[in-house]
């Protein structure tokens, strides 16, 4: 799958909740990866300017076919989101470990 995201595109939820800007990638370490566990490759930076939140979406939770402009739309719902906690760093950002890329434009894939 291969998904193309840019700094500030907007990021919506399936339920139509405007989660944000799209700002940065954040690239796991590969070793530390294990989906089944809940630690995915790759995520996404949101910055949500109106509640001040950052949101760390895995990229697997990105819908594989997006409309064309600058939105980013999500295969989950904000009440999903929220269950998640997304909305806290992942440790490996928070620790400096792995790769980060601020957003001019990139393309994510397998």
């Amino acid at each position: 799958m291969e998904i193309s995201v840019r700094g500030r595109d907007e990021v919506w939820t399936t339920d139509e909740y405007k989660l944000g800007a799209a700002r940065t990638l954040h690239y796991r370490p590969p070793d530390e990866v294990n989906p089944d566990e809940q630690l995915y490759a790759i995520y996404l930076e949101v910055v949500n300017y109106e509640l001040g939140d950052d949101y760390y979406v895995p990229t697997d939770f990105m819908h594989p076919r997006q409309p064309d402009g600058n939105r980013v739309l999500l295969t989950v719902s904000m009440n999903e989101v929220m269950q998640r906690t997304w909305s806290r760093e992942p440790h490996f950002v928070a620790g400096e470990r792995g790769r980060k890329v601020r957003l001019g434009e990139a393309v994510v894939g397998e």
